[in-house]
């Protein structure tokens, strides 16, 4: 909750160690990160290894928010926990965009989804 109450507060404004962009995305999508031990989490030095997934979504005024789509445990996967929830989580971005109308998500420079 710590990690969600910081996007809360930062929203773009938070960075790394706490958040870092997928660069393998097509959308905007970043990841909330509990490990290594951060000023937002400074008790989370050993297992589970979490990431949340979260993507921004743009309406027509340009108001951007953001919605978190998929988060867990990665320690067992390592970096290839990505792989396995990357499209899981773009297609929940495309779901909350279904039904909140106003909002498309936000497609990175060059990526097509």
């Amino acid at each position: 909750m710590a990690l969600i109450a910081a996007l809360q507060e930062f929203g773009r404004e938070l960075g790394d160690p706490e958040s870092h962009p997928v660069v393998t995305a097509s959308y905007d999508l970043h990841s909330l990160r509990r490990t290594p031990p951060t000023a937002t989490t400074p008790y989370a030095d050993s297992p589970p290894v979490l990431r949340i997934l979260y993507c921004y979504v743009r309406n027509q005024s340009g108001q951007e928010i953001a919605v978190v789509a998929v988060g867990g445990d990665k320690s067992t996967l390592g970096n290839a926990w990505y792989r396995a929830n990357l499209t899981r989580a773009q297609d929940r971005v495309d779901q909350w965009c279904q039904r909140n109308p106003g909002f498309k998500p936000v497609v990175k420079r060059g990526g097509r989804r």
